[in-house]
């Protein structure tokens, strides 16, 4: 699920000294362009959002996927000596990525933009069920009221088959 800077899980990944936010860094810097190299190789998952550059690339924070956000921009930087040889990757990636969606396009957005449309969805579908509900307790009544309506019937039909049995015919007809 992606988190916002905000969030308290974003807050604990951040503990630790240079030497430590270092190794998450580079950990979360490889884990993003390892996804990207997989995505561009087999196919980009099903409504799973794409960094368009560095900076999404930073931005993206994912603990679903195991990748979780910097905030300082020289970690993408092509001549950052640390993590040069990720820049490469992720710019490799990426033109692979582009080159997929120039052949066939994907239907991805960004996470928020994402949830808006399954929230959009949601209310949709809560309003459908809330009419099924209503038609199904109108389907209800109209049934309880054609059951009492028969039962009613009945109990008229029966009435008149007594009533038509003490009637006492002349001779020579017969009752049915």
């Amino acid at each position: 699920m992606p988190t916002t800077p905000d969030d308290p899980g974003v807050a604990s990944r951040r503990k630790g000294g240079p030497a430590q936010r270092h190794g998450r860094v580079r950990t979360s810097y490889a884990r993003k362009v390892e996804l990207l190299e997989l995505w561009a190789a087999s196919g980009v998952p099903e409504g799973q959002w794409l960094p368009k550059g560095p900076t999404d690339l930073a931005r993206w924070d994912d603990v679903d996927l195991g990748v979780c956000a910097w905030t300082d921009p020289s970690i993408t930087s092509p001549d950052r000596s640390l993590y040069a040889d990720l820049r490469v990757r992720f710019d490799r990636a990426l033109a692979r990525l582009a080159a997929v969606r120039a052949e066939r396009p994907i239907n991805a957005s960004p996470p928020g933009r994402r949830m808006a449309e399954l929230d959009r969805e949601n209310a949709a579908l809560a309003g459908q069920i809330c009419e099924l509900r209503v038609r199904l307790s109108n389907l209800e009544r109209d049934l309880r009221l054609e059951r009492q309506r028969r039962a009613t019937a009945e109990k008229e039909t029966a009435l008149l088959k007594q009533r038509l049995s003490a009637v006492v015919l002349p001779h020579g007809c017969e009752q049915p």
